[in-house]
């Protein structure tokens, strides 16, 4: 088979798409020597065994991202010819011959289900493109139980045109202890860990507030450490952690590389994700890969992917998280901690493995 895989987002995206993209392409060659592979990007141009990389650059025209997605990138892929053809985010393919198979990854419906959460451009573009994309689509990938049951519940999308399979966890991250890391951003207590885009579906709100009230009602002192890139609609988020009467102690790292990552996980007293949606959670993955002791908001798919190893927010309250920090820090300190890396339970090459076998069924 020819197959195409449109990964715009290893260049463009951020967080759990964007993993997704650079890992499924990063294991074919591992698990697939057999048919040939086409990732088209915006810049990368070269050849890894049966992985062939094709750039396909913005125009300097205006409208340039409407050009590149409606035009540019299916001419290309209609050039190429292929039997399959795979967007690995939800925004597509567009405009491909009839015999082609399509194949769409939906990570989430946060735009339908949190829409107050992002810009009305986000909002509008996915409102107007998702249902087609959705009706024209051979089959759906998605990455939890709880995204399918929202494709199913908004878009009436039969069964067996849909499969869930999780995301991985790459091998890195296992549990590391290197207080050189943390040094260079200049930790040197014990801290709260979070791990995401600063946004507002993150709910950092909550945590800020549960963090003051921790601090107020133990001698413990601890640091805020907010690992992540700032996203869209920040600006209240930020605004809370600045007026926050431990603002000092609030320590915001913008992006940190990959490899560092492990070491904050490992070393953190306890990881908190109290999200309001996700459609996996790839860092609750991570953190428990790394043997951390998390709390998790109990939405979406966080029950799912962390089951009987988290801590769950039930509500979301910061007078119940606090207490729910304070409950995990107690039994630390009780020496009662997480088994250092019990947590193996998704791998990348399983995901590509699966991603393949439903290439081959269409």
């Amino acid at each position: 088979m020819r197959i195409v895989i449109v990964a715009d987002v290893i260049d463009t995206g951020l967080g759990g798409m964007k993993t997704y993209a650079e890992n499924l392409v990063r294991c074919i060659p591992e698990v697939d020597s057999e048919n040939d592979y086409f990732v088209i990007n915006h810049k990368r141009m070269d050849k890894d065994r049966n992985v062939q990389f094709i750039a396909v650059p913005y125009t300097k025209y205006p409208g340039k991202f409407f050009i590149r997605k409606f035009y540019q990138v299916p001419r290309k892929i209609r050039l190429l010819n292929p039997d399959v053809v795979m967007e690995t985010t939800h925004m597509g393919p567009f405009f491909l011959a009839n015999h082609v198979k399509r194949v769409t990854a939906i990570h989430d419906l946060s735009t339908f289900i949190q829409p107050q959460h992002y810009t009305w451009i986000n909002r509008i573009t996915e409102r107007l493109l998702l249902p087609g994309v959705i009706k024209r689509a051979d089959h759906i990938i998605t990455v939890s139980q709880s995204t399918k049951r929202d494709i199913q519940d908004i878009f009436r999308v039969a069964d067996n045109r849909l499969t869930v399979i999780p995301l991985g966890v790459e091998e890195i991250f296992r549990p590391v202890v290197n207080q050189k890391v943390l040094d260079r951003y200049h930790i040197n207590k014990p801290y709260l860990l979070h791990v995401g885009t600063i946004q507002p579906r993150k709910n950092i709100e909550t945590l800020v507030k549960a963090y003051e009230q921790f601090r107020s009602q133990t001698r413990d002192d601890f640091k805020l450490i907010l690992v992540g890139k700032v996203g869209w609609k920040a600006s209240g988020v930020l605004e809370i952690v600045n007026d926050s009467v431990y603002a000092k102690d609030i320590i915001l790292t913008g992006h940190v590389p990959k490899e560092e990552l492990p070491v904050f996980y490992t070393m953190c007293a306890v990881f908190v994700f109290p999200s309001h949606y996700e459609g996996f959670g790839l860092p609750l993955a991570e953190a428990l890969a790394c043997g951390a002791r998390c709390i998790a908001a109990d939405n979406s798919s966080l029950k799912e992917v962390g089951r009987n190893y988290v801590s769950y927010l039930k509500v979301n309250n910061a007078i119940e998280l606090s207490r729910l920090i304070r409950e995990c820090h107690s039994v630390i300190n009780n020496g009662n901690t997480l088994d250092r890396g019990v947590f193996e339970e998704y791998s990348w090459m399983h995901t590509t493995q699966k991603t393949l076998q439903v290439f081959h069924r269409l």
